[in-house]
């Protein structure tokens, strides 16, 4: 899939707005499928499992979402402002804000506290 483009799904916005009900109906999904292979390897040596088209899709949204919004670490899902894919909505105001604030010392500092 390439460095690039895994990045660019981690920080897609169309993820920000899941709700966590969302997000862990597809963890749901992603976690069903390593039950799938992990039995596939204890039954036949090899994790691979034959998937439809349509699954290999719902797997890799899933995945998707799954990776943007879930913490790797407690697999609990991460508030909305605080996820990857929140980053651009999140600063552009920011960003705008320092880029036409007028150059005085008070907007300066009012502009790096926010951000």
């Amino acid at each position: 899939m390439g460095r690039w483009w895994a990045i660019f799904e981690a920080s897609n916005v169309r993820y920000a707005f899941k709700t966590d009900a969302e997000v862990m109906r597809q963890l749901g999904i992603v976690e069903a499928q390593h039950e799938r292979e992990a039995k596939a390897l204890k039954e036949t040596g090899s994790p691979k499992v034959m998937m439809s088209e349509e699954e290999i899709e719902t797997l890799r949204h899933a995945t998707n979402i799954t990776k943007a919004a879930i913490h790797p670490d407690t697999n609990s899902p991460i508030p909305i402002p605080l996820r990857m894919t929140f980053f651009v909505p999140a600063n552009i105001p920011i960003a705008m804000g320092m880029v036409f604030a007028p150059p005085t010392i008070g907007y300066t500092v009012f502009w790096q506290i926010i951000n």
